[in-house]
């Protein structure tokens, strides 16, 4: 089967389409992945119009005849040229939504830009043959009268063995998206607060610079990684972060991929309450929760720096939940059904 797949952003540093390609490719499928790289600067609304109908249009004029068998968009920033394209050339799409599109945005465009948005995915949505969606309270979240809907969670691959160093501090890893409201730079003041926590940081965006001008002996900025180094960052951290702040809706929605990774090498995550993350880790005993804000942070941190034991027996039932629900061999052979029931 020939696959054509839609990502507007450098698909290499995407790890759930990364682990969706590699495993279509693996079952025999042909696959084309059209992807552009975003800037990761924030754009005049016009200039981002401009730029995103431009990028439209060549895909149009690449794809307007295809040979493609399935069309699969990835987010909504790609859904409506990709599905255009699918309806040109008379082939099946799949939706793949990774987040809440017009809840994502709602801080940087206007209320009806979202409003917009929100009405052209719901219908495109009642007319496109399969959606993926990255959790269960996302498919709540974006309601059709489509009902074939399926949850593929962002789950990690089954790691290699990595071996244990001796180190004379504890490390704490924050992987992902450089945006407020995340918890970054109040994660590296707490963590000046300890004596003995370091933290690394890779990832890009708004607060890159900020992150940059605090690094020191044990802050360390890494920049943008690719999936297989950011794993193994995990793999030697005695804790990953996902402190997002719980009053943003799509943090109440979406599961950062790091929290998976983080229990398929056995390592507990720190998470805020009221996310969906931090529900995940309270749900498997596999970290730990706290407030969103440096403070409530850097008391958490205090405490396992007296007892670093802890990380161990959480790190154990992380590994747990990971083998027993949260492997991408498990959600692998759910994307495989729906490309069966497409075709």
């Amino acid at each position: 089967m020939n696959i054509l797949m839609f990502v507007n952003k450098d698909s290499r540093y995407d790890p759930r389409v990364q682990k969706e390609s590699e495993s279509l490719l693996a079952k025999g499928h042909s696959l084309r992945t059209l992807s552009a790289i975003r800037s990761e600067t924030k754009e005049a609304p016009l200039l981002f119009v401009i730029r995103m109908l431009s990028l439209w249009w060549a895909w149009v004029r690449m794809c307007r005849k295809s040979d493609a068998d399935v069309i699969h968009a990835h987010d909504f920033d790609t859904y409506p040229i990709a599905f255009l394209i699918a309806k040109l050339n008379d082939k099946p799409i799949i939706y793949d939504a990774h987040e809440h599109y017009s809840n994502m945005i709602r801080a940087d465009a206007p209320n009806i830009v979202c409003a917009l948005i929100a009405f052209v995915e719901r219908h495109l949505m009642n007319h496109t043959d399969h959606i993926i969606v990255a959790t269960d309270d996302l498919k709540l979240n974006l309601p059709s009268k489509n009902e074939n809907y399926t949850t593929i969670l962002n789950c990690a691959h089954a790691p290699e063995k990595v071996e244990a160093h001796h180190r004379s501090h504890l490390r704490l890893s924050y992987i992902g998206s450089l945006e407020p409201g995340r918890g970054i730079l109040e994660a590296i003041t707490a963590v000046e607060m300890t004596k003995s926590w370091g933290m690394f940081i890779a990832g890009s965006g708004s607060l890159q610079k900020k992150i940059e001008e605090k690094q020191c002996g044990r802050i360390v900025y890494l920049g943008q990684v690719e999936p297989e180094f950011a794993q193994k960052l995990v793999s030697i951290s005695d804790a990953q972060m996902i402190c997002c702040d719980p009053k943003v809706i799509i943090h109440k929605l979406g599961i950062p991929t790091r929290l998976f990774e983080a229990m398929a090498y056995g390592k507990p995550s720190i998470a805020t309450y009221h996310t969906k993350a931090g529900d995940i880790v309270k749900e498997t005993d596999s970290g730990y929760l706290c407030g969103y804000g440096a403070l409530p942070l850097s008391f958490l941190l205090e405490y396992l720096e007296d007892f670093p034991e802890e990380l161990q027996i959480q790190g154990a039932n992380a590994l747990k939940a990971y083998q027993d629900k949260y492997s991408w061999e498990r959600e692998e052979q759910k994307l495989h059904e729906v490309y069966e029931k497409v075709i």
